[in-house]
């Protein structure tokens, strides 16, 4: 990605790569090796954007992804699926959620750059006090403390790697929801674990980390929709 958004940047240009060169104080062939993908240092980068009238930050926030660590890159492209759900989305009521999943499916084919600065320039407050759901307070809310069992164990792979195929979650009621926590609670006669967006005052959002098993619900028309809790903490057998 790198590689390919540097030549678009210096083809865009008049610039050959000898005046590139001098402009950076380098020598020709190190401007080559990085139209290459190789040698590819942040000074110089900045230096070419400067010069080639490009977006800096882009550039430099590109070779940033490239360099991060494979250990936590997974759970670095989870927090910013988060980031992207959480964000200032101009989300309608009548969008449908064919359409919002059609949405986050081209943000999905955007470089992870791109989407990470468009949410780190937003000057957005993500949803506040107004989005918050004081669960005390709600009607779709279940009477949590007659149940008697407060952990679940999770038998799917849709909040992986947050919650583990076979882990067990610990719920707790006494608190509020905010946009990105992950709650339990009953569809349909069946039980989903997933993470909360409220879009807005009657529909909430709740989605997969992996997959597509999302959900809209329409508060106006619940469809025994009843939340069991929040997640709390989780507990991996070994």
């Amino acid at each position: 990605m790198l590689k390919k958004l540097l030549n678009e940047i210096i083809a865009n240009t008049d610039f050959t790569q000898k005046e590139i060169a001098e402009y950076c104080d380098v020598s020709e062939s190190k401007i080559s090796k990085m139209q290459n993908g190789s040698n590819i240092d942040y000074d110089t980068l900045r230096k070419i954007a400067k010069y080639c009238n490009a977006d800096t930050e882009l550039l430099i926030t590109t070779k940033w992804f490239e360099d991060i660590p494979k250990e936590i890159e997974k759970k670095f492209d989870i927090l910013i699926d988060n980031l992207y759900m959480l964000s200032s989305l101009e989300i309608s009521e009548n969008i449908s959620q064919e359409e919002l999943l059609k949405a986050i499916e081209l943000y999905k084919k955007e470089s992870k750059a791109k989407v990470f600065l468009d949410l780190l320039n937003q000057n957005f407050e993500i949803y506040k006090q107004n989005n918050e759901m004081t669960m005390k307070e709600e009607g779709y809310i279940a009477n949590f403390y007659n149940i008697k069992n407060k952990q679940f164990q999770i038998k799917d792979d849709y909040m992986s790697p947050r919650i583990s195929r076979n882990s067990y979650i610990n719920l707790i009621i006494d608190t509020k929801l905010k946009n990105g926590d992950i709650i339990y609670f009953k569809y349909n006669e069946k039980k989903y674990c997933r993470a909360f967006l409220k879009i807005t005052e009657n529909r909430y959002f709740l989605y997969s980390f992996q997959g597509n098993s999302n959900f809209i619900i329409d508060l106006k028309n619940p469809k025994d929709f009843e939340i069991l809790g929040k997640v709390e903490s989780v507990t991996t057998e070994i």
